[in-house]
C-alpha cells in the first residue's frame, strides 16, 4: 500500500501540469454543464405547469405524459454526460501514462467513447451510478450525481427504528460488495470497449478473491491522501492564528494568501487523490493490461495543440488563481452579511419539554428566538390542534388521528416527552399565548388525505389578519395549501417546504423551507435573485450551522436554539482571518472532483 502510495505520488509530480489540466478542464466544462442541466429543466417544467420536482408531487408528473417524456430525456442526457465525464478522465489518465497526452484529442475520443454506447447500456447506468455512489465520493465524484444523497431527516428516522438501523447496514453491506466487485466495469467498457455484459464478467473476473485488498487499499490511500491535505491546512491555520494574535497591518495580506494557499492545497489534493486511486484500480492485476494498451496520437497531426498546451496551463491556471484572489479579498475584508433568523423547531430548545406544547414554548421564549415554528392539523370538528406527528399514539399513546378526535377530547390528552409532560393544545392557546409574549411564529399547516374541503379556507378566514397583523409566517410541504392561500390573501408570509431539492422551483411563495442536506449556493442564489427568502431545516449541527450561514440562507430551523445563537454570535463578532479561513475550510469540503465552491 505504501509502495502504491508512493509510486502514484512519483508519478503525480513528474507530470504535475498535465494532472492539473485534466482535472481543471473536466470541472470547467461540467460547471457549466451543471447550470443548462438546471436551467433547461426548470425552464422546460415551467412550461408545463409543473413547479417542482420532488417525491411530493410524483403523481402529479406520471400523470403529465409530456413532462415524464421530458424527465427520461434529461435523466438519460445526465447519464450520458456523467459517461463522458468518466471516459474523459479515464482516457486523460491513460494518455498521460503513454506520455501522449493531447487536449484536443482527448474531447474527440471522449465524445466518441459515446458512439458506442447502446440505449440499454445507457439505462444500465442508472443501476451503476447509484450503486457506487459510497465509492462515488472517493473514487468517482461527479458534481452531476451531487443531489444523490439520503436526507438527513430521513436518517434521523432510520435512528429511532432499531430493525430499519439493522435492515439498512445490512443492505449497505450488500451494496458496497456489489460496487467493489464491479468498480472494473466503467474502465473496461472506456478501454476495452466491452459490452456491458461481458465487462460486469470481466470485473467480477478481476475482483475475485480481492474484495478485502480493494476495501482495504483503497480506504488507506485515501486516509492519507485527506491527512496530508489536512496536515499541510493545519499548518497554515497556525500560522495564520500566530500572524492575527501579534495584530500587524499586513495580516489581511497575509490571510488573502493564506486563504489562497488553502485553495490551491484543496485543488491539487484533489487531483492528487484521484491520481493515486485510479492508479491503484488501473494497474490492478488483469486490469494493467488494458491500462497499459497502445493509444499513440500522431503528434505531427497536432503540432499546434502541443505547442499551445505548454502554456495553456500556466495560462488557466493564472485566471483561476486571479479569481479565487479578488473573491478572497472581499470574504476577508468584508464583513458577513445580515445573519439569518433563529428559528426554533417545534418549539423546543434542547429537549428542554414536549415539543409543540405551551410548556415548551414558554422556555424556549427566554431564548429569544426570531421564531418559533409549529405544526398543525385540522380535528374531526374541523379545528386545530398543534401536534406534528399524523398519529397521536408517539406522544400521547393513543392510537388515533387528530382527524378521528375532536378538539375537546385531543386537548384532554397528555403528551410525554424527553421526561417532560404537557397537555396537547389547541391553535387557539398556543396562538394567544404566543401574542401576549410577543413571540412570533412560524406557522406549518399539515394536511391529511381526510381534511376537510374546506380547510385551507377556515384557517385563512380565521388567522390570516392576525398572522399578517404579528408579522408570523405560514409553510406548508402541501403545495395546493400555498396556492390557496396567496390566492385568498396575497399580503400574508408563505413558505413552501421543499424536503429533497432537485431543481429551482416556480411559485407565488414568498420563501422555500429546505431540507439542508440538499440545499446549495445555487438555489439560494436563484431564489435571492428573485427575492425571495430561503430557510434552511432542521439544522444541528455546528458545522452545518456554519454552512447555512456562509450559504447566506435567510433562515436556520433548528432543535438546538442556544447552540445555534453561539455559532451566530462567533461570526457577528467579525472573527479573525483565521477563523474565516477555518470556516471555509470546514464549509467548503475537497472531493476528487475538486472543491465545492471551486472550479
Amino acid at each position: 500500500m505504501i509502495s502504491a502510495l508512493l509510486t502514484a505520488t512519483a508519478a503525480f509530480k513528474k507530470r504535475f501540469s498535465q494532472y492539473m489540466i485534466l482535472l481543471i478542464s473536466m470541472n470547467v466544462v461540467l460547471a457549466m454543464l451543471v447550470v443548462a442541466f438546471k436551467w433547461v429543466t426548470g425552464y422546460v417544467l415551467s412550461l408545463l405547469g409543473i413547479p417542482y420536482v420532488s417525491y411530493t408531487n410524483a403523481l402529479q408528473i406520471i400523470k403529465n405524459p409530456t413532462a415524464v417524456l421530458v424527465l427520461l430525456v434529461i435523466l438519460i442526457l445526465l447519464l450520458v454526460t456523467v459517461y463522458w465525464q468518466f471516459a474523459f478522465i479515464l482516457l486523460g489518465l491513460k494518455q498521460i501514462e503513454n506520455h501522449n497526452f493531447s487536449l484536443r484529442y482527448l474531447i474527440g475520443s471522449s465524445l466518441e467513447s459515446l458512439l458506442h454506447l447502446s440505449g440499454w447500456e445507457i439505462l444500465f447506468f442508472i443501476f451503476y451510478f447509484v450503486l457506487i455512489l459510497p465509492l462515488s465520493q472517493v473514487i468517482f465524484s461527479s458534481r452531476l450525481l451531487g443531489k444523490i444523497v439520503v436526507p438527513d431527516f430521513i436518517i434521523e428516522f432510520l435512528e429511532t427504528q432499531p430493525l430499519l438501523i439493522a435492515a439498512s447496514l445490512f443492505a449497505l453491506a450488500i451494496i458496497i460488495y456489489v460496487a467493489i466487485r464491479m468498480v472494473f466495469v466503467l474502465p473496461l467498457m472506456i478501454y476495452g470497449r466491452l459490452r456491458v455484459r461481458r465487462a460486469i464478467k470481466e470485473s467480477l473476473q478481476i475482483s475475485r478473491g480481492n474484495f478485502w485488498k480493494l476495501v482495504i487499499t483503497i480506504a488507506f490511500l485515501t486516509f492519507m491522501t485527506r491527512v496530508v491535505v489536512y496536515g499541510l491546512f493545519l499548518v497554515i491555520y497556525g500560522f495564520q492564528v500566530f500572524w492575527d494574535s501579534v495584530g500587524k497591518p499586513d495580516s489581511l495580506i497575509f490571510g488573502v494568501l493564506n486563504l489562497s494557499l488553502v485553495q490551491l492545497i484543496n485543488l491539487v489534493g484533489s487531483a492528487w487523490t484521484l491520481v493515486v486511486l485510479f492508479r491503484f484500480v488501473l494497474l490492478f492485476p488483469r486490469m494493467k493490461a488494458y491500462f497499459a494498451s497502445s493509444l499513440r496520437v500522431d503528434f505531427r497531426a497536432h503540432e499546434s495543440t502541443r505547442w499551445r498546451f505548454k502554456s495553456l496551463p500556466t495560462l488557466i491556471l493564472a485566471v483561476v488563481g486571479l479569481f479565487f484572489l479578488a473573491g478572497n479579498v472581499v470574504f476577508l475584508s468584508n464583513s458577513l452579511g445580515k445573519m439569518p433568523l433563529t428559528i426554533s423547531h417545534r418549539g423546543v430548545n434542547n429537549n428542554n419539554g414536549v415539543q409543540n406544547t405551551i410548556p415548551a414554548m414558554a422556555k424556549t421564549i427566554r431564548n429569544k428566538p426570531d421564531y418559533i415554528e409549529m405544526d398543525i392539523q385540522e380535528t374531526k370538528d374541523n379545528q386545530f390542534v398543534v401536534m406534528h406527528d399524523p398519529n397521536l399514539k408517539n406522544l400521547t399513546g393513543v392510537n388515533k388521528r387528530p382527524k378521528q378526535l375532536t378538539l375537546r377530547q385531543i386537548t384532554k390528552l397528555t403528551a410525554k416527552e424527553n421526561g417532560h409532560k404537557a397537555k396537547v393544545p389547541s391553535f387557539d392557546r398556543y396562538f394567544s399565548y404566543a401574542r401576549r409574549h410577543h413571540q412570533k411564529l412560524l406557522i406549518e399547516i399539515k394536511t391529511q388525505p381526510d381534511d376537510s374541503k374546506g380547510m385551507v379556507g377556515r384557517f385563512a378566514k380565521k388567522y390570516a389578519a392576525l398572522i399578517i397583523r404579528n408579522n408570523d409566517m405560514v409553510h406548508s410541504l402541501d403545495y395546493s395549501v400555498v396556492q390557496q392561500l396567496k390566492r385568498r390573501v396575497p399580503q400574508i408570509y408563505v413558505s413552501y417546504i421543499i424536503p429533497y431539492s432537485l431543481t429551482y422551483p416556480t411559485s407565488r411563495a414568498n420563501a422555500y423551507t429546505v431540507e439542508q442536506t440538499t440545499l446549495d449556493d445555487s438555489f439560494v442564489e436563484a431564489a435571492h435573485s428573485q427575492r425571495k427568502q430561503v430557510f434552511a431545516w432542521t439544522v444541528n449541527d455546528p458545522d452545518q450551522m456554519d454552512s447555512m450561514i456562509s450559504m447566506g440562507t435567510n433562515a436556520i430551523i433548528t432543535d438546538r436554539l442556544s447552540e445555534l445563537r453561539s455559532q451566530i454570535d462567533e461570526f457577528k463578532g467579525q472573527p479573525g482571518y483565521a477563523e474565516k479561513i477555518l470556516y471555509y475550510f470546514v464549509t467548503t469540503p475537497a472531493t476528487t472532483g475538486g472543491t465545492s465552491q471551486g472550479v
